[in-house]
């Protein structure tokens, strides 16, 4: 069992571009100055009706592949390290 830690967190808008696309966004995550890579999302608003998912390219400490199934939409997210 992993030892239990604190979550960092941080909202960012993002509008998608083409559906089923990959794009990429500057998550903003970082850990006592550290840039950190995220560990997952979770969507807290959208203006339309809409999937965002996991995109096929490698999250990194500055940015996060994402793709949505309706092009457009305009979601609110929180990315957690």
């Amino acid at each position: 069992m992993s030892k239990p830690r604190n979550l960092v967190g941080n909202f960012i808008e993002v509008t998608a571009g083409a559906a089923d696309t990959n794009f990429t966004v500057i998550h903003g995550l970082n850990v006592k100055g550290q840039s950190v890579t995220p560990l997952a999302f979770i969507v807290v608003g959208q203006n339309a009706a809409g999937n965002l998912y996991t995109g096929s390219d490698a999250w990194t400490a500055l940015t996060a592949s994402l793709k949505s199934s309706t092009a457009g939409v305009k979601y609110r997210v929180i990315f957690f390290a």
